[in-house]
């Protein structure tokens, strides 16, 4: 497996939340594409949002970020040190839907570039993340709800990337979008593994996930049945655990 074994980017240690899951614990290292597999209410999506602060402070258990407990009370103070969330319902959470690419790209660097930002800075910024990202048609000022459901998830993606997240958390990052996107999307987190950035997919898309993570756990029913290395294991394998549980 790819990734810095020495060096653990975020630790979380017997994470419960009522009725959502229970007793999970895991370590995420630096430079490594960590995947949650399960089914739709194994708990993975309810685990991804409790991380990044969206279900609120209401959970059990640690959080550690760089070897710093925190408390993940909301997604603004989450996000400020250092972790950024693609989220399953890109279309409610994850674009602000009548802004232009730019605005969507550059709205996490607020805090870096002061809420008076320099035009000049996040044109050039935006400009330079629709290139890295491939977005099309590259054009900052189009409307992001006129992209296809692709590009917006790459804009999404290029946001948390351009505002700098040394961590980034993705909620089925590849639902509703077209083969060659998802290729892209892959691609590109590798590429981000690859300069250190942590990843964690969340995701019920088994080949897909066998082809771009490190390690697989897997969720059922809100607890974790099994963690795989993704180069030992198989379709059939993660499937068996996905569906039956411990067998």
């Amino acid at each position: 497996t790819k990734g810095n074994y020495d060096k653990v980017l975020l630790e979380v240690e017997h994470l419960s939340r009522t009725r959502k899951f229970s007793d999970v614990s895991f370590k995420l290292y630096e430079g490594e594409i960590l995947a949650f597999a399960g089914l739709v209410g194994s708990g993975k999506s309810d685990l991804a949002r409790t991380i990044f602060g969206a279900n609120g402070p209401d959970y059990e258990g640690t959080i550690r970020l760089f070897g710093e407990e925190i408390k993940a009370v909301n997604p603004h103070s989450v996000s400020a040190k250092g972790i950024g969330y693609v989220p399953i319902s890109r279309k409610t959470e994850g674009i602000f839907t009548n802004f232009e690419a730019k605005g969507n790209i550059t709205s996490a660097m607020l805090s870096d570039l002061g809420f008076c930002i320099n035009q000049k800075d996040e044109t050039n910024t935006s400009n330079q993340m629709m290139e890295e990202f491939n977005v099309n048609p590259r054009n900052i000022h189009q409307n992001i709800v006129n992209f296809s459901g692709g590009n917006q998830q790459k804009i999404v993606l290029a946001r948390w990337i351009a505002a700098k997240k040394k961590i980034v958390l993705l909620d089925e990052p590849t639902r509703g979008v077209d083969v060659g996107a998802k290729q892209e999307i892959y691609d590109n987190l590798r590429r981000l593994a690859a300069q250190g950035i942590g990843i964690i997919i969340f995701s019920s898309e088994t080949n897909e996930l066998l082809s771009a993570s490190d390690r697989i756990i897997i969720m059922r029913e809100g607890k974790v049945v099994v963690e795989l290395i993704t180069a030992k294991t198989s379709t059939e394998e993660v499937l068996k655990y996905t569906i039956a549980g411990n067998v």
